[in-house]
């Protein structure tokens, strides 16, 4: 029998391979065609919805440098809504601005926009008032926002933080410390007169932990409608009730608490806002705050000096005084004192003056007695035909080196550099010519002015040596006309000592100079015989009598070891 080839004989390729190949195209065909038909149809689909970079938009907003928004999309095809869309009409419908707006005092938000590889900046000033709405391009050219516009965009989500009533009611502990919520429901009303909800309301991404002095406290900047206050120790309740009431508490300083706060502000037809605002964080309980003075009686022209205890943050100190002596203290750190020097100036009336400090829940009010300067009974009358300009301006010439005073390097002020005496220029080769308070008349008895320090007039003659009455800084070496060449010294806490009517300086801005060391020598006084130093002391800007310091130490309260705040 002839072999067919169908058990193992010669096949003939050649007439069965086409076959073949059909065969296998035929299931590759059937098993990727529905793949690469899906593909072609999502691909077809993508191309009729997907733009190009150079037809999309992108844009920031920022406020304070804090980027509050950002958007990017084909503004031919976003929703009315969005940040793109607004802002490519506020840009397309803009028109240069007929009159200078004042922007000076209005706080903008800063908007970059990009499209492709071109970007630029604005500075949008938005209003409630249609007319007062302007952005600013880079080249400072003022635009004026349309009304339409304008009303888009501050009834938008993206003009949330331009309402003030978007921001809610702040707690402080009693030590003025704002405490940051932990959750915020809140709505604000804008110019439609629509509830919005509030995006932006910070809330705390950490546990806090609060100082308090004295007394457990807790204030609100505007009254919630409801209130309550959890208090735990330990993790165990020991008070449940409202925020008036916790000053009640007994806790010893030290202690570490933790409060629970919810505060309710009920929607009312009166108000903008309305919301649950929840706080959760912990208190550490130091001693009570004191404040003490080294002197209660004391004359015009003289000076106090005040220590406090446990402050942690001098900055949250308040004063005043009953009457207004026109003066607010400084408050610098000194180890664990914090520390002010307080001037009772020579334009102050004699009497009683109460002087209240505040800090945290603690404050104190303590009584001083000012008495009248004993102004020297003599006085100089100026000869009108022989020196008729020799005090000329000298009232103005006062506010100049006031002024120059106020404008003085403030670097050093929060050092002591008076820890010991000041020196004394009677004990040295010098005679006091004038002194504090002394007056000067015209020959009618008109009096000119009243000097604020003293001249002493050397017995060495000119350029006879003149040294510094304490260490310090020298803030000042130059010239006025008020005081001819001087130089001021600054010892710490804004006590200012000046050196005037100099022949020559000796030092120069920003040298240290140590007590007793030469700062300049000797000249003469204006148009006087007498050849000395005109010495004057300040408190900042404010003159008191340099008899008040000369050959003494300004007292300085140091804390006893049993009252040292706890740490």
């Amino acid at each position: 029998m002839k072999n067919k080839g169908y058990f193992g004989g010669a096949r003939r390729s050649d007439k069965k391979a086409p076959k073949r190949i059909i065969i296998i195209a035929a299931i590759v065909v059937a098993i990727f065609v529905p793949a690469i038909a899906a593909w072609i149809n999502y691909s077809l689909k993508s191309n009729d919805t997907k733009s190009t970079p150079d037809n999309l938009m992108n844009v920031s907003l920022y406020e304070d440098n804090t980027l509050l928004f950002e958007e990017e999309e084909d503004p031919e095809k976003a929703t009315a809504d969005t940040l793109v869309s607004i802002f490519d009409s506020i840009l397309k419908n803009r028109t240069e601005a007929q009159r200078a707006p004042n922007l000076a005092e209005r706080t903008p938000l800063r908007a970059v926009v990009t499209v492709a590889d071109t970007s630029d900046e604005y500075l949008c000033y938005f209003s409630e008032d249609d007319d007062d709405n302007y952005c600013v391009d880079s080249s400072e050219k003022v635009y004026l926002i349309s009304t339409v516009d304008a009303q888009h965009f501050m009834t938008s989500q993206y003009a949330e933080t331009l309402y003030a009533e978007s921001i809610p009611p702040l707690l402080y502990t009693s030590a003025g410390d704002a405490v940051t919520p932990v959750s915020v429901d809140w709505k604000y009303q804008d110019i439609s007169g629509a509830m919005r909800s509030a995006q932006k309301a910070k809330t705390a991404e950490a546990e806090l932990m609060y100082n308090m002095a004295g007394a457990l406290g807790i204030s609100f900047d505007t009254e919630p409608d409801e209130c309550s206050v959890k208090i735990y120790k330990s993790g165990i309740v020991i008070y449940t009730g409202t925020y008036t009431n916790m000053s009640e508490i007994i806790v010893e300083p030290g202690t570490t608490l933790q409060l629970k706060v919810d505060a309710i502000w009920k929607a009312s037809p009166e108000k903008k806002y309305a919301g649950t605002v929840s706080y959760d964080f912990k208190v550490l309980l130091r001693d009570r705050s004191e404040f003490i003075l080294n002197k209660t009686e004391l004359t015009t022209g003289d000076f106090i000096a005040v220590a406090c205890t446990n402050i942690l943050d001098p900055s949250k100190i308040s004063f005043k005084s009953e009457p207004d002596i026109g003066f607010t203290p400084k408050f610098f750190e000194d180890g664990d004192i914090v520390r002010a020097l307080i001037p009772f100036g020579d334009n102050l009336e004699a009497g009683d003056y109460s002087l209240t400090f505040v800090y945290g829940a603690a404050e104190e009010t303590i009584s001083v007695a000012l008495s009248a300067h004993p102004n020297p009974d003599t006085s100089y009358t100026v000869d009108d035909t022989k020196e008729p300009e020799l005090f000329k301006n000298t009232v103005s010439a006062d506010l100049i080196f006031k002024d120059i005073m106020k404008k003085l390097d403030s670097s050093h002020t929060d050092y002591i550099f008076f820890r010991s005496s000041f020196d004394d220029y009677s004990n040295q080769s010098a005679t006091k010519t004038y002194a504090y308070g002394y007056t000067f008349k015209t020959s009618d008895d008109t009096v000119t002015h009243t000097i604020k320090g003293e001249f002493w007039s050397s017995d060495e003659g000119k350029d006879a040596p003149v040294t510094a009455l304490n260490s310090g800084y020298v803030a000042y070496s130059g010239s006025c006309d008020y005081l001819g060449n001087f130089v001021v010294l600054e010892h710490g806490m804004g006590l200012r000592t000046v050196y005037g009517h100099l022949e020559s300086n000796n030092v120069k801005a920003g040298d240290y100079v140590k007590k007793g060391e030469i700062v300049g020598y000797t000249g003469k006084l204006n148009k006087f015989s007498d050849e000395g130093v005109f010495i004057q002391c300040y408190i900042f800007d404010t003159p008191v009598d340099y008899s008040k310091i000369a050959g003494q130490q300004i007292k300085l309260y140091t804390i006893p070891e049993q009252t040292t705040k706890t740490e």
